[in-house]
């Protein structure tokens, strides 16, 4: 942690003061750190600008402006096709006098944000954090500095004179526009989504037009499935309500799968009984203990116990360690590595405390198509017969920020037929390994059409099904940056994981899916399988939020 030297100094005169109890004068001092990122995004010079204490007696409107720099590469806007843009969501966290909890902090909906000259601050009605991207058509590294969030501390109730320590997050989302989309495929795989007037063969695509409610029911015009592995692959004749997030609405969907450095982020935020809650160890464990995967092999997941916890009153710190060297956070212990052996219930934790939300099967489609009618995941057909670079690679710097691949490939998966055959490196990749300057198309980078990387292999994606009436229930509320004092998400209507695992299911496939067809936008063969524990090798997440 770096502390700003001014107020180091008028905490140190405080606290000399105290002691020759000359007087008594409490500071509202902030304490930072240059905080932890993302793929390739960057904050830094975070600072805390004169309280306004206008709210009078009450407090509740008092606020600061958080400034800060930000920066990430292989940004972009566009007002052609497909119209979108990426950018940052960005959230802070904060704690009261250097001990307890660390709590969510609530920024200013709507106004009041100070968006420097090329970029766009939008702060949702619930104020869990903020948009941040380019104001202009563009791509390359987008920067902004000077940036300023409103945070109206008042609202979080921390006091005029509370001594304070924040940190802000940031993660890059790609912004999916609001339009229709199609759902299924002309192909005859088993358990797809159709229009209700198949009766056998290949699947009849079924149009998205709204966020209407939609009939479920094998008659034309209305939500359907196709017969296959999966005993009833759309549970009952019925009504996905219009609350269930089909993915015609606009939303954001996170640009990269959870890295294990977000991850390990996250577990150090918590309370000693929320890492209890989320670990498949003790926080008290031996330092060097894996905290997700304890036994070998780990397949690449490098999140073990730095410091070990004391009981109630200390939890755990957790770090990256890939090589199992016992030194820590390295630059080749794998922070940028997807987040694997991640249950339902671990990974949607990590988005209510990021206030973002799981994505449902419909806006996973939506995610990966785009517009677009193709029906591999996200990849165009090549040369007539594979949209997929199948051919073997290794991996070259292992490990580090910047682990690539030696030869073009779009895909983590049939680990036998697409990298070398060392044992160490089976696992999941970098996130964003694909893209590099020698990809010249988005499916050569293994995008979606909008931007959205590794929606097929590395690790699949979790998402809430429609085929339970828990799965239709999900009416998309955002999380609110909150968790249960267990570690659990906290929101309602969200499946947690445990009451009903077949609300849940995967998409995409991961990296050691053996077939290529798992990879595909219309394939549902997991899409009951909820992972209710952490030991799947091939098991991330990846998160969504409306803007408001």
């Amino acid at each position: 942690m770096f502390v700003d030297n001014l107020n180091k100094q008028r905490l140190q005169n405080l606290l000399f003061m105290s002691k020759m109890k000359i007087y008594y004068l409490v500071l509202f001092i902030l304490i930072y750190s240059k905080v932890s990122f993302a793929n390739n995004i960057s904050i830094a010079n975070v600072s805390l600008t004169t309280k306004n204490t206008s709210a009078g007696a009450d407090n509740a409107a008092n606020f600061r402006f958080v400034q800060f720099d930000i920066s990430w590469e292989n940004s972009w806007r566009t007002s052609s096709a497909p119209n979108n843009w990426d950018a940052a969501w960005v959230f802070m966290k904060y704690r009261l006098n250097g001990t307890g909890d660390w709590k969510h902090a609530n920024f200013n909906p709507g106004t009041g944000q100070t968006a420097p000259a090329g970029g766009v601050i939008d702060v949702p009605t619930d104020g869990v954090g903020a948009f941040i991207y380019r104001s202009a058509n563009g791509s390359g590294t987008f920067s902004l500095n000077a940036a300023q969030l409103r945070w109206n501390y008042g609202f979080n109730n921390v006091l005029d004179n509370d001594v304070v320590e924040i940190k802000l997050f940031a993660i890059e989302m790609v912004y999916v526009p609001q339009g229709s989309f199609n759902l299924g495929s002309t192909g005859t795989e088993d358990n797809g989504l159709t229009n209700g007037s198949w009766t056998s063969g290949a699947s009849v695509r079924l149009d998205i037009t709204s966020e209407n409610a939609l009939n479920i029911e094998n008659t034309a015009g209305n939500l359907w499935a196709t017969t296959g592995t999966i005993t009833n692959p759309i549970g009952s004749v019925g009504v996905l309500p219009a609350a269930y997030p089909k993915g015609y609405a606009s939303f954001y969907c996170m640009k990269y799968e959870t890295s294990q450095k977000q991850y390990r982020d996250f577990l150090n935020l918590l309370s000693y009984t929320q890492q209890a809650g989320l670990m498949i160890i003790a926080p008290t464990s031996l330092p060097g203990s894996g905290v997700l995967r304890n036994t070998s092999p780990f397949y690449r997941n490098g999140l073990v116990i730095a410091n070990s916890g004391i009981n109630s009153s200390r939890p755990a710190v957790i770090a990256c360690d890939l090589d199992r060297d016992g030194v820590f956070n390295e630059d080749n212990d794998g922070e940028n590595i997807a987040c694997n052996f991640l249950s339902f219930k671990q990974g949607i934790a990590y988005l209510d405390w990021s206030g973002l939300r799981p994505m449902t099967e419909l806006e996973f489609q939506k995610s990966c198509r785009g517009t677009a009618t193709n029906d591999y995941l996200n990849f165009f057909v090549i040369n007539s017969s594979t949209a997929i670079y199948n051919q073997p690679f290794t991996l070259v710097n292992s490990g580090r920020s910047d682990e690539n691949i030696s030869n073009l490939s779009n895909a983590n998966f049939h680990y036998s037929s697409t990298k070398n055959t060392t044992v160490s490196e089976q696992g999941p990749f970098r996130t964003g390994i694909f893209a590099s300057s020698t990809t010249s198309s988005y499916y050569q980078a293994g995008a979606t059409p909008l931007g959205i990387m590794e929606m097929g292999g590395n690790l699949v994606e979790q998402v809430i099904n429609l085929v339970t009436n828990e799965g239709r229930s999900y009416d998309g509320l955002n999380g609110d940056g909150n968790l249960t004092s267990n570690g659990l998400a906290n929101v309602s209507n969200w499946p947690v994981g445990t009451s009903n695992p077949k609300a849940y299911g995967t998409k995409g496939g991961g990296w050691n899916s053996f077939l290529w067809t798992e990879l595909r936008i219309a394939d549902r063969s997991q899409i009951i399988s909820g992972i209710t524990t952490s030991l799947l090798e091939n098991a991330g997440i990846r998160g969504v939020r409306r803007p408001n």
